[in-house]
């Protein structure tokens, strides 16, 4: 499947251009850039710092083009949270509900890939933890395979 993956510099991106993916220079709060990356496009994978702003202008720009579904990196959204990036999550998801494009909200809030960095202290003492202590947390297994499962 052909991808395009918008980037603000794309010398940070050159081993997905060496795998086949086309690289579109580009920034999130300049709409027409994003038009012209959008053009063409089925569907958008919607991974970034959760900037209400540069993400509803994704948004907006795949209602424009006609995009056929969005798959949106989340977390813990709630428009009462005392923490600013969970009501950043829940206003572009309800900008993303309006847009009455068809979406799917993956929420993880960790990357098992991630454990790997852990790998040293695990060797050492048989055993990790995290901040979540003994509360749960939803880990993705595999990015890339999770969110291309996203996908209808």
């Amino acid at each position: 499947m052909p991808v395009r993956v918008l980037v603000r510099d794309p010398a940070k991106a050159a081993a997905l251009a060496e795998a086949g993916a086309e690289i579109a220079k580009g920034d999130l709060d300049v709409p027409a850039v994003i038009d012209d990356a959008m053009t063409g496009v089925s569907a958008v994978v919607l991974v970034s710092p959760a900037v209400p702003a540069q993400e509803l202008n994704v948004v907006t720009s795949a209602a424009r083009a006609g995009t056929g579904h969005v798959v949106k990196a989340t977390s813990k959204a709630s428009a009462d949270s005392p923490t600013a990036r969970r009501r950043w999550q829940a206003e572009i998801e309800a900008g993303l509900a309006a847009s009455g494009i068809p979406h799917t909200l993956l929420r993880s809030n960790a990357y098992m890939q991630n454990v790997l960095a852990l790998a040293p202290a695990i060797a050492k003492t048989s055993s990790f933890g995290s901040a979540a202590g003994k509360g749960r947390s939803g880990l993705v297994e595999q990015f890339a395979n999770d969110y291309a499962a996203a996908f209808p």
